[in-house]
């Protein structure tokens, strides 16, 4: 069994689940990039979480993310190290 340690946070009046992945998730076509957030998805359904899978990975010195648009000015100002500070839960598939 394979398990994601992930931020579950209630922010701007909105469930998160903010998964940090590593670098090759940015490598991945859209349909993958799909296909993985699927799996997410369910495997934060199983787990009892609720909100939004959001994937975030770095590239280069910035972090990427697929988040809704409204979020991304939030999104733009996280930091890797805030991520890991914030990691508070695990989810497993």
């Amino acid at each position: 069994m394979t398990s994601f340690r992930v931020a579950h946070l209630h922010e701007q009046g909105n469930d998160m689940i903010i998964v940090p992945l590593g670098e090759e998730f940015g490598d991945k076509s859209l349909i993958e990039q799909e296909q993985t957030m699927g799996v997410l998805r369910n495997a934060a359904k199983s787990s009892g979480l609720r909100g939004v899978v959001i994937p975030i990975w770095p590239e280069a010195e910035k972090l990427r993310f697929l988040a809704p648009k409204v979020w991304h000015p939030y999104f733009k100002r996280m930091t890797w190290d805030w991520l890991r500070a914030n990691l508070n839960t695990e989810i497993e598939f």
